[in-house]
């Protein structure tokens, strides 16, 4: 059982020593937690399976988050968490101490867990995709614009052959259809995180939504793009900059001119219950 009365120093470089708990806990939620744990870090032989520092500090942190998750909820509602799904939340999350988002994420999945209106939903498979997000990508997917939303306009940045350009996409400008040629910067969506460094690099935000295509949260639909009202353009101004930047540095053979084609990306089944499972 963890001991809310251990002090953990950390001497590594951009690891927090410890994370103040919230004074006002119930202490029966507090014990309901310590019970509920207790077999799963038996079995994990804590501490001494976890002695090194940074693991102590990164369960410590797990333990304090739960107790400001589940504080919310009746502790007769707090139960063991299933071996399968805590086993290995608890085993990923030691080295996640210094990720304040990805330990959100699991101290989140284990919450769900460990309350019987949602133990159902906890599946162990999101402990894997929380394993493969970065920081980032974490912070994204607990956004406003993925807790609200299911539609997401997605764009490719597409360097068209002229001789076979027909530019009469209903969004006019840039915009085109499916031409000759080859993409430049495939599956650019505009994401929402306070991590995102000014100015939005397209290539990150491209690679962000195929590290998401391939966890299986978004599908991506090159096939169609949203009609109602113009969603694309925040996206569109991002992605004209892209191309003066192409044109200045010359890309591209005179042949060739840089388009937008618009897609969309929607929030599959899976991703809805790993968001709801794994976001506060």
């Amino acid at each position: 059982m963890l001991d809310a009365n251990v002090n953990v120093n950390i001497e590594a470089p951009n690891i927090p020593e410890t994370i103040t708990a919230t004074a006002k806990i119930l202490p029966k939620t507090r014990e309901s937690i310590d019970s509920a744990l207790s077999n799963t870090l038996d079995l994990l032989g804590y501490p001494a399976a976890y002695a090194n520092a940074y693991a102590q500090a990164s369960l410590r942190k797990t333990k304090e988050k739960l107790q400001q998750k589940l504080s919310k909820i009746s502790p007769e509602k707090i139960v063991p968490p299933p071996l399968f799904v805590s086993v290995p939340t608890l085993q990923a999350c030691c080295y996640a101490a210094d990720s304040e988002e990805l330990h959100n994420m699991f101290s989140s999945l284990l919450a769900t867990a460990m309350n019987t209106d949602t133990q159902d939903k906890a599946h162990p498979s999101f402990i894997e995709v929380i394993k493969q997000l970065s920081p980032l990508e974490a912070s994204i997917l607990a956004s406003k614009q993925f807790l609200h939303h299911n539609n997401f306009p997605m764009c490719t940045l597409y360097a068209a052959l002229k001789a076979n350009l027909i530019e009469n996409h209903p969004w006019g400008g840039t915009f085109a259809q499916t031409p000759s040629g080859y993409p430049l910067i495939d599956n650019i969506i505009l994401y929402q995180s306070p991590l995102l460094k000014e100015p939005t690099d397209p290539k990150l935000l491209s690679r962000i939504t195929e590290n998401f295509a391939r966890l299986r949260i978004l599908s991506l639909a090159h096939d169609r793009y949203i009609l109602t009202e113009n969603p694309y353009e925040n996206l569109h101004s991002l992605l004209l900059h892209a191309i003066d930047e192409l044109n200045k540095n010359q890309a591209f053979s005179t042949k060739y001119k840089p388009v937008i084609i618009p897609s969309v990306a929607t929030l599959t089944l899976f991703g809805k219950s790993f968001i709801e499972s794994c976001v506060s």
